[in-house]
């Protein structure tokens, strides 16, 4: 019952649904054995006139119940509502950002994008709609700070309807200044039924940052070329330079990484904690000054986890 009241738009009773759909089904089914017992049986009685017309009336009924009631569930989700949010993160070129999923083990323990509903509880012992339709993207731009924005979808029998149902998604997601955790997940409360409910994230990230992509992020960013994903599959578990509409792998096994000091380069190096940062402009001029300093970025090609560092030697 829950699951029918979940897609169910007519608001029609179970019973009669089940009982239009007997009628409809059934009655063909019923003449084709009487004719069938005809064909075997030369002396068999028919069912008589009046049997034959309140079958062919209660059929027709049934078959314009259906249609009544199919029409007015197709028109429920007729058109498509968003709406978004968008925030912006201190996140910067030279930056290193980290972004994973982030499941609730509450309803499920791994984070995978499977696109199915379930009927879950919360907290509170509530009914709520679960799912696991999440998109991710990320995209380079070239504004100075980064910024996430969330676009909720929804369906409904017009365009306000529809909207409002993908106002009503609950999706959230946290910033802590260099990892970025992505609910796997999305909720909404049962009395909005199903409507096709999806979250797409899209995760701008100024040129020049540097992404690490957690393993789980692979199933919801498995996009095609027309959402201009930057992030491919395969490249999770790697440190990316954003690059203008692209990322250049920085540490993949088997590709070598050279620097040539020249003006439209920018040199990284990594801090401490294990992460990328720009240096800084007056180190920067100084290596492409009157020093003489040679730069030279190496990578361990045999040991894919290496991050590629940045190794400076002067002429002492």
């Amino acid at each position: 019952m829950d699951w029918y009241q979940l897609v169910d738009t007519t608001n029609a009773p179970l019973w009669l649904i089940s009982l239009l759909t007997l009628f409809a089904v059934g009655i063909p089914f019923f003449v084709l054995f009487i004719l069938g017992l005809k064909m075997l049986i030369n002396n068999l009685k028919s069912i008589g006139t009046p049997a034959k017309i309140a079958l062919f009336v209660v059929w027709i009924c049934a078959i314009v119940g259906l249609t009544i009631f199919g029409i007015r569930q197709a028109t429920e989700t007729a058109f498509e509502g968003e709406f978004q949010t968008e925030k912006v993160i201190d996140v910067r070129s030279g930056d290193t950002l980290t972004i994973q999923m982030v499941s609730n083990e509450h309803y499920e323990y791994n984070s995978r994008r499977r696109g199915r509903l379930d009927i879950e509880y919360n907290e509170n012992d509530e009914k709520i709609i679960y799912s696991s339709d999440i998109r991710l993207i990320v995209r380079s731009t070239n504004d100075s700070l980064g910024r996430v924005l969330v676009e909720k979808r929804a369906e409904g029998s017009g365009y306000d309807s529809a909207k409002s149902r993908a106002q009503a998604i609950d999706y959230e997601y946290t910033f802590d200044g260099s990892t970025l955790g992505l609910n796997a997940y999305l909720t909404t409360a049962i009395e909005n039924k199903y409507r096709d409910q999806e979250v797409e994230v899209i995760v701008y990230l100024p040129i020049g940052t540097v992404l690490y992509a957690d393993d789980n992020t692979y199933s919801f960013h498995r996009n095609d070329s027309y959402y201009r994903d930057i992030l491919d599959n395969g490249d999770e578990e790697h440190y990316l330079l954003i690059e203008d509409g692209q990322t250049r792998c920085l540490d993949c096994p088997g590709r070598e990484s050279t620097f040539e000091p020249q003006d439209d380069k920018v040199i990284y190096k990594r801090n401490e904690d294990g992460n990328f940062e720009r240096i800084s402009a007056e180190d920067e001029a100084w290596l492409r000054g009157e020093n003489n300093v040679e730069v030279v970025i190496d990578s361990v090609q045999t040991n894919a986890t290496e991050v590629i560092d940045t190794i400076i030697n002067n002429n002492n």
